[in-house]
C-alpha cells in the first residue's frame, strides 16, 4: 500500500530532528552540542512499522543539508549516521576534525 502523506523534516532545535509523514513522527534523529560549531548526531530511531522504506536516510540527508547551510560540522556518534557517511563520501567534509 502506497503512503500518500507529505513528508516534512522538523528541527526541534533543543535535541532532535524529526521526519513527519503527514502528522505522524516516523523517524527521530537525536543530537547534542559537541563544542564550538559541532553537533553530535547521537541516535536514529525509525518507527518499527516504517523500517525499510529509506526514511532514516532521507532524514539524515536533510539534517546534513541543514548543518551545511548553518555552517556547522558533525560528530557521527550514531552508527546509522556513520554508515550513511560511508555511503556518501561527498558529505565527509561535514565531519569535525
Amino acid at each position: 500500500m502506497a503512503r500518500m502523506a507529505t513528508q516534512t523534516t522538523v528541527d526541534r532545535r533543543e535535541d532532535s530532528y524529526v521526519l513527519l509523514d503527514g502528522d505522524e513522527e516516523v523517524v527521530v534523529l537525536a543530537f547534542e552540542p559537541a563544542g564550538e560549531g559541532v553537533v553530535a548526531l547521537t541516535h536514529t530511531v525509525t518507527r518499527e512499522d516504517r523500517q525499510g522504506e529509506g526514511l532514516a536516510g532521507r532524514l539524515v540527508g536533510a539534517v546534513l543539508d541543514d548543518l551545511r547551510g548553518r555552517g556547522l560540522h558533525l560528530r557521527p556518534d550514531c552508527a546509522y549516521v556513520a554508515s550513511y557517511l560511508e555511503d556518501h563520501p561527498d558529505q565527509q567534509d561535514l565531519v569535525a576534525g
